[in-house]
């Protein structure tokens, strides 16, 4: 199966916490969601008045939801691509998708290798 051993490169990390930016406390995202850390959605629908006041979390529970998020949305890319090999950036790119969208409909078009499809 195409993609199977794939993983989010180090750089694709990177650019997915600069793109989100580490929040350590609750705040409403702008679809007005109520989110932490790197974009991690906590709830749908705006935060409460109790998780506005939570102290803000440590880096290492920052860095929890963030692995769970990136490894979810990893799982659900290489299902949704197998029949088509990704490059490492492309791969990035579909796992930094999927993390924020939760979405993989588009990802299927991936496997006909129609890539500017996708990107569109």
């Amino acid at each position: 199966m195409a993609n199977e051993n794939m993983r989010l490169s180090q750089a694709g990390r990177a650019a997915l916490t600069h793109t989100e930016a580490v929040r350590r406390t609750h705040y409403n995202d702008q679809g007005n969601n109520c989110t932490l850390g790197v974009g991690t959605l906590v709830h749908y629908g705006p935060c409460t008045a109790q998780e506005m006041a939570a102290p803000p979390l440590p880096d290492a529970v920052v860095r929890q939801h963030l692995d769970r998020g990136v490894d979810r949305a990893e799982r659900l890319v290489r299902h949704a691509v197998r029949a088509h090999d990704l490059t490492q950036a492309q791969f990035d790119a579909a796992v930094s998708f999927v993390y924020n969208t939760g979405a993989t409909r588009p990802l299927r078009v991936a496997n006909t290798g129609n890539l500017a499809e996708v990107a569109r």
